[in-house]
C-alpha cells in the first residue's frame, strides 16, 4: 500500500476538488489560490529537476559511442513529438476554429450594454429583408418562364 499512497492521495485531491468546485462553487473559488500556488511551485522545479537529470545521465555514460547515439536519439525523439504535437495541433484547430463568432459576440455584448440592436452599432440597416436561396429546391424551367419564379432585381 505505501508504493500507491501518491497515487491515491491524487485520486482523492482530483475528487475532492471536482465535488468542491459542483457542489460548493463559491467556496471553490475562495480556496483557488492553492491550486495556482501548487501548479506554480510544480512549474518551478520541472526545469530544474529535467536539467540536472540530463546532466546526470550525459555525465554517466562511458565513452562517445553512447554519447552519441544517446543524442542522436533524443534529437529524433524531440523533432517526432514535435512534428505530432504540430499535426494534431493544426487538426483541431481546422475543426475546431477556436475565435471563429468572437467579434460578433463582442458586438452583441457592446449592443446588450448600450440597449440598441447591433445593426444600429455598424450603422443601420442596408436591407429591411434578406432572401434566403436554398439549392435544393428545384423550379421547373416552365414555372421560371411563366412568371412564378424568382424574378431578380
Amino acid at each position: 500500500m505505501r508504493e500507491n499512497s501518491l497515487l491515491v492521495a491524487i485520486a482523492a485531491g482530483v475528487l475532492g476538488g471536482g465535488l468542491l468546485g459542483w457542489l460548493a462553487p463559491e467556496q471553490a473559488v475562495k480556496v483557488a489560490w492553492l491550486g495556482d500556488l501548487f501548479l506554480n511551485a510544480l512549474k518551478a522545479l520541472v526545469l530544474p529537476l529535467v536539467f540536472c537529470s540530463m546532466i546526470d545521465a550525459v555525465t554517466g555514460m562511458s565513452g562517445r559511442g553512447a554519447l552519441g547515439r544517446t543524442a542522436r536519439l533524443a534529437l529524433g525523439y524531440y523533432v517526432a513529438t514535435t512534428l505530432i504535437a504540430v499535426v494534431i495541433g493544426l487538426l483541431l484547430v481546422s475543426f475546431i476554429r477556436p475565435g471563429a463568432g468572437v467579434e460578433l459576440a463582442l458586438w452583441d455584448i457592446a449592443g446588450k450594454a448600450a440597449g440598441v440592436p447591433i445593426y444600429k452599432l455598424l450603422g443601420g440597416k442596408i436591407r429591411d429583408r434578406v432572401r434566403v436561396y436554398n439549392g435544393s429546391i428545384r423550379q421547373s424551367s416552365n414555372r421560371i418562364r411563366h412568371g412564378s419564379g424568382y424574378q431578380p432585381e
